[in-house]
Parts: structure tokens; sequence; C-alpha cells
């Protein structure tokens, strides 16, 4: 609900939110941007303090291919087809458990490959996990600014106690 979009006060009705799927479609991708963001900022910054030969940078690269295809998996890219009410600390497990995988699925292919840094892949695993929950955090919070993230609500009542939860909804843009 924006401004006052009360029947029958008189004000104009608020613009209308976006229809759900580009609300989703855009929340999907700037989660991606942000998990890939993450993953990218941990696996370059183990590179460069590492300075790993060839072969590790390839398990780096694998390592962030198999976190992100973990998180896809998992649904952290379908959390607004569940509900709206969603943040950061709820999804801490789920990326906790999907960076996780990604790292020892890496760790496991240097193993048969015989190139295995596995003090290089624990470093990008320990950086991953802040960075992407970092950059979740914020991409959160810079989406929920938007007008495009928002979703209409229906006040369902008549009376004194319908007024006052759509004047609530209208004073705090941020309930949705």
């Amino acid at each position: 609900m924006r401004g006052s979009d009360h029947v029958g006060d008189g004000a104009p009705p608020g613009p209308a939110p976006p229809p759900p799927k580009r609300r989703r479609e855009r929340l999907t991708l700037a989660f991606v941007a942000a998990d890939l963001g993450g993953m990218l900022v941990a696996a370059l910054t183990v590179a460069l303090v590492a300075r790993p030969p060839q072969a590790d940078l390839l398990l780096l690269l694998a390592a962030i291919l198999l976190s992100f295809l973990a998180l896809a998996f998992n649904g952290l890219y379908e959390q607004d087809d569940v509900g709206p009410g969603h943040s950061t600390p709820d999804e801490i497990t789920r990326i906790a458990i999907s960076v996780t995988l990604g790292a020892w699925a890496a760790c496991v292919i240097g193993m048969v490959a015989r190139s295995a840094e596995l003090g290089l892949i624990a470093a990008f695993w320990i950086a991953a996990l802040v960075d992407v929950i970092a950059l979740r955090a914020v991409t959160r919070a810079i989406c929920q600014r938007r007008e495009w993230f928002r979703q209409g609500v229906v006040v369902v009542g008549a009376g004194r106690v319908g007024r006052l939860v759509a004047d609530k909804y209208g004073k705090h843009p941020e309930f949705g």
C-alpha cells in the first residue's frame, strides 16, 4: 500500500507494484550477482595472497562453480516464491552448507587430480562464507529500498481497525 490508497478518501492511489514475475526476476538476478561476486572476491583475495600455481587457480574456479550450483540446488534463488519475509540470517545455514559442499567437492577434484592445495581451498571456503553472507545482506538492504521490491497489500476489514492497519502500512513502506 502506498501513500494513501484508501478507497473513497479522495487521494489518488499510489503507484502500482510491479508484477510478481518481474520482482522475482530482479531479486534472483541481484542475489546471483551477489553470490558470484562474493565468491569471486574470496577467490581473488586468496589467489593474491597465496599466489598459487595455475592448477590451483582452476580448483578455485571449480569451487566457485560448484558452490554456485549448490546455492541454486539449495533453493536460495527461489525464496521469494515461498514467502516475502526472508532475511539473511534465515539463509545462513543453507549458505554455509552450499559453500561447504562446493569447497569440499573442489578438494575431492584436487585430490583425484593430485594437485590439491587444501589450505588454499580452506582459505577460499572461509572467505567465501563471509563474503557471500555479507554481500547478500547488502544486496537485500539495497533491494528493499527500491520501488520494485514492494508488494501490494490488501487490508480486509472495515471500520476503525481496518483503517488503522491501512494507515500503519501507508506510513511504513518498509512493511511491504
